[in-house]
């Protein structure tokens, strides 16, 4: 399996993960406009969407053998391409993109961390094997 198209799984899943949160949870769809692919994935991000792409993170690295960079990025990418479609859609919204970056970043930093204690473990496991 090519290391490009495991990224695009885990972004393909991950994007499931939040539209099956949203159902989940059973709100009321955003009102139609500027802002509403980004209030439906925002709202989808719950403590137990986190607690699951942390998950990701770790499951990924461990046996998948990814990058947790990567894989954060995979996981969480659909939130900078949605405000950049919105921004670019609808002039004059998502004016402060760059600080959206950042705290898309932040939201990312748990995936990062378990996806390094997951390459980690599978060294140790790797290197036990070996001897």
């Amino acid at each position: 399996m090519k290391i490009n198209f495991k990224y695009i799984a885990v972004f393909i899943t991950s994007l499931l993960v939040l539209c099956i949160a949203y159902f989940i949870e059973n709100k009321p769809l955003p009102s139609k406009g500027e802002y509403f692919w980004s209030h439906l994935f925002r709202d989808s991000l719950t403590l137990y969407v986190r607690i699951v792409f942390a998950l990701f993170g770790f499951l990924a690295c461990y046996y998948l053998k990814l990058k947790p960079w990567k894989t954060a990025f995979s996981v969480f990418a659909i939130f900078p391409i949605v405000s950049i479609v919105e921004g670019t859609i609808y002039r004059g919204s998502h004016n402060l993109i760059p600080f959206e970056l950042v705290t898309f970043f932040l939201w990312s930093l748990p995936t990062v961390a378990t996806g390094y204690l997951g390459q980690w473990l599978q060294k140790i496991r790797s290197e036990s094997n070996i001897g």
